[in-house]
């Protein structure tokens, strides 16, 4: 009999709320986060996971950088610690070309960080200084 696919989470972490405002990446990520037996809720913006959190509610916040002012990205993770203290937060801050048929060229021409990622990584450097 064929055993299911394990979690990409620690033991017991079955909730996720996922921050993504790309839709084909956002549903791309629950797609496969679903298949893994993981309860996902998704929301496009910030203002919308806002709404959906509660204390408690979710094992891990996933939010995804790329398309979110720096500040703005400052202030909810203020208002998620704010609410909940104990709340585990994963940045998501590379490029998400694995959702691409093409990842394994397009990572290979990359060679070098792109220069997308750095000015992305030093825009929220500079916003949480």
């Amino acid at each position: 009999m064929a055993q299911p696919p394990p979690t990409l989470l620690p033991y017991g972490s079955e909730r996720v709320l996922l921050v993504d405002g790309f839709q084909p990446t956002r549903d791309a990520r629950a797609k496969v986060l679903r298949a893994h037996g993981i309860d996902m809720r998704t929301a496009e913006t910030l203002d919308e996971a806002r709404v959906f959190f509660q204390a408690g509610r979710y094992d891990l916040v996933l939010l995804d950088l790329h398309h979110f002012p720096a500040a703005e990205v400052l202030v909810f993770c203020r208002v998620v610690d704010s609410i909940d203290p104990n709340q585990r937060l994963a940045l998501l801050v590379g490029a998400p070309s694995y959702i691409t048929l093409d990842w394994r060229k397009e990572l290979a021409s990359a060679g070098a960080p792109s220069q997308q990622l750095q000015r992305t990584a030093k825009r929220h450097a500079a916003a949480a200084a």
